[in-house]
């Protein structure tokens, strides 16, 4: 519209628009447009989405009663401007603007009447609409220079801000977090700061049900099979119709329900078996987890294990006695709210979490190794940092573990006697673990000894494994999309899971 001007921008009254998102969203994707980014924040509302080879940005107003404006990230209007509308024609169609017209235009950038061919915000923004603060280039160059010292990664409680606790809409006073019933969202870990990243791509669109089951292909049939477990389970990067759940029910021609849940472990997989199971059975349960599920299921506090991910404080078991009975160690927070202060729990993440230690091996491998790396780099100097063994870290508590797989499995038979279910464990694995069982022999590989005591202890679980299918395959750089299965990926595993189930 504008020859220099960049996007199309909509403006929509905030409060009304995040009632709307999943309409919003759905709409858009029905109407062709990809989804690059998404804020569902109050005080930054935002759906960006790309179309025709034009950006098109939704933007949400917030009405600040102190000083009866509307206001987004940088500007403010008067909100009377907003309580009725009014319609202006351009290019022969009619659409709402704020009332009147002329005083908004005239609110929002002055002597709007003259054209300005500039990027410069605070020169096409009146005055009095700015709200963006000055920028002194010694405080960013200190800012920039705290964050090389003392990244939120060595911190062991970064700050968390009150617009993140917003975004964190999968907040669950159980088990820590859960996909909502009812719910669309771009598919997204809304744990901390990579909520707001945008995607040329475009951001998949997924919905759950009444129940909070990513959609199925048959809704209203028989329920059949229901899946718990995690990211992988959940098929995670792919749009509804492209998930194995999907595929399985379209080839059954029955209901498949799929609670996969991202960074699950196999502890919250099972809380949360018990807890949907009479709301939605099924005749087979399959935990479909993948290779890590041991080192989620030591977690209680995510940013110890995989940091940042501080939001993740989660609900464990452990092993009481000598026999093996489980010990419930509950979620610690009373409130969603109590995430503000994390650091009042530290005692309790300390000593119930296994991988506190961990964290603070990297910790001390960032001051050692990795600060030096960053600072000679601001000076053009290229060193050589020694890289984190996360992958190898995260597997090795098979082993570590192995009681506690045992345990967890027998709760599953436990569970599936008592409603009555067939039980099923599938192993999924991202492109990292498939790389490392890649021509070793099964007795070789970090999970076997726990699984084969499984198999052994528990003749009634059918124990699968996907690598099954991957291992040979010879293009296995079309079965992930970014670490998640592609669509082909979870058609294979459909028609995998359709021969054993």
């Amino acid at each position: 519209f504008i020859p220099w001007d960049w996007d199309v921008e909509v403006t929509v009254l905030t409060e009304e628009a995040r009632e709307k998102e999943s309409e919003l969203l759905n709409n858009l994707v029905d109407a062709g447009f990809l989804i690059t980014s998404l804020d569902s924040s109050i005080k930054n509302f935002k759906i960006v989405a790309l179309g025709w080879g034009t950006e098109y940005e939704i933007l949400g107003r917030y009405l600040r009663e102190s000083d009866a404006s509307r206001v987004r990230a940088m500007t403010k209007v008067p909100a009377h401007l907003f309580k009725k509308s009014e319609m202006i024609s351009f290019r022969n169609h009619k659409f709402p603007a704020p009332s009147p017209v002329s005083q908004f235009l005239e609110s929002l950038y002055g002597n709007w009447k003259i054209p300005l061919k500039s990027v410069d915000k605070k020169s096409y923004f009146s005055k009095d609409a700015f709200l963006k603060k000055k920028s002194r280039l010694d405080k960013k160059i200190i800012i920039k220079i705290g964050k090389l010292i003392c990244p939120p990664e060595v911190k062991e409680f970064p700050a968390i801000k009150g617009n993140d606790i917003d975004i964190f809409q999968s907040w669950d006073g159980e088990l820590g977090w859960c996909n909502k019933p009812n719910f669309t969202n771009v598919d997204r870990s809304d744990f901390s700061d990579n909520s707001k990243i945008k995607q040329k791509d475009g951001m998949v669109v997924f919905n759950t049900d009444n129940n909070s089951s990513r959609i199925c292909s048959n809704p209203s049939m028989t329920p059949d099979i229901s899946f718990y477990g995690d990211g992988y389970c959940m098929c995670r990067n792919v749009h509804d119709n492209k998930t194995f759940s999907w595929y399985l029910g379209k080839s059954r021609n029955t209901r498949v329900s799929n609670y996969g849940v991202n960074n699950y472990g196999l502890d919250q997989s099972l809380i949360l078996l018990k807890r949907n199971y009479k709301k939605d059975p099924s005749k087979t349960v399959v935990l479909a987890l993948s290779s890590y599920t041991m080192a989620y299921s030591s977690s209680v506090y995510g940013h110890y294990l995989d940091p940042k991910n501080i939001l993740a404080v989660k609900p464990r078991f452990q092993i009481k006695n000598d026999n093996g009975e489980l010990e419930y160690i509950k979620y610690p927070l009373g409130s969603k709210q109590d995430l503000i202060k994390l650091s009042s729990y530290k005692n309790f993440f300390r000593t119930q979490d296994q991988h506190f230690n961990f964290w603070k091996q990297n910790r001390l491998n960032y001051f050692i190794n990795e600060l030096p790396v960053n600072f000679f780099s601001l000076f053009g100097f290229n060193l050589k940092s020694k890289p984190k063994n996360k992958f190898e870290y995260k597997l090795s508590f098979w082993k570590s573990q192995e009681k506690l797989f045992l345990s967890l499995i027998t709760f599953f038979q436990k569970l599936s006697i008592d409603y009555g279910f067939k039980p099923v464990f599938l192993l999924q694995h991202d492109k990292y673990s498939l790389e490392y069982l890649s021509g070793k022999h099964y007795d070789q590989l970090i999970w076997s000894s726990a699984i084969n005591k499984a198999k052994e202890k528990f003749p009634k679980i059918k124990f699968l494994d996907e690598a099954e299918i991957f291992n040979t395959y010879k293009y296995k750089e079309e079965l992930y999309s970014n670490l998640y299965h592609s669509p082909k990926a979870n058609c294979m595993i459909a028609d995998y899971l359709n021969i054993n189930l």
